[in-house]
């Protein structure tokens, strides 16, 4: 959240804070998957810290890589994705439960996930931050197969999921 805020982040105290929060990002075991206090969260910033440097070139040759990080903190999202029936489920806050919830759970996962491979998701009051504004339309993706398109396809199909190795677990 700390870069939301593009008018404050040439002072001194923000700055500091923006480099605190990307060594932040640098463990790599995360317990939580969570948006407000484990992987997802991290999934967040470094997608963010991703795309601002690529918009500011005088920023890319900070101490810490947020590409490589971001790339890193995907791959091992299968520490935090687990199986049931079939589906990926995601353990809520203590791992106590599982949990579909934006703070602790899936939604905030997916969330995460969908801004650090495809981009900003605008949800009103959570993303909707002063300087950003660079929300892609739903399909309109590389890669997407209703790019350009509004509608559902019948032959698209839903159960193909991005994490192949986790719901063996």
């Amino acid at each position: 959240m700390i870069a939301a805020y593009p008018d404050h982040l040439g002072t001194p105290a923000f700055g500091d804070a923006l480099a605190a929060a990307d060594r932040a990002c640098m463990p790599r075991e995360v317990i939580a998957a969570g948006l407000f206090e484990g992987r997802g969260s991290m999934l967040l910033h470094l997608a963010g810290q991703v795309r601002r440097r690529r918009a500011d070139a005088t920023r890319a040759d900070l101490a810490v890589d947020c590409g490589s990080l971001l790339d890193r903190h995907l791959r091992d999202l299968s520490w935090q994705v687990t199986g049931l029936r079939g589906h990926y489920t995601v353990p809520g806050r203590r791992l106590l439960r599982l949990s579909t919830d934006l703070a602790t759970g899936a939604a905030g996962l997916l969330l995460a996930v969908h801004e650090a491979v495809r981009g900003p998701v605008p949800l009103p009051g959570i993303t909707d931050f002063p300087g950003v504004t660079d929300f892609p339309e739903t399909t309109d993706f590389p890669g997407h197969p209703d790019r350009g398109q509004h509608t559902h396809r019948k032959d698209h199909h839903h159960d193909e999921h991005p994490l192949p190795a986790a719901a063996g677990r």
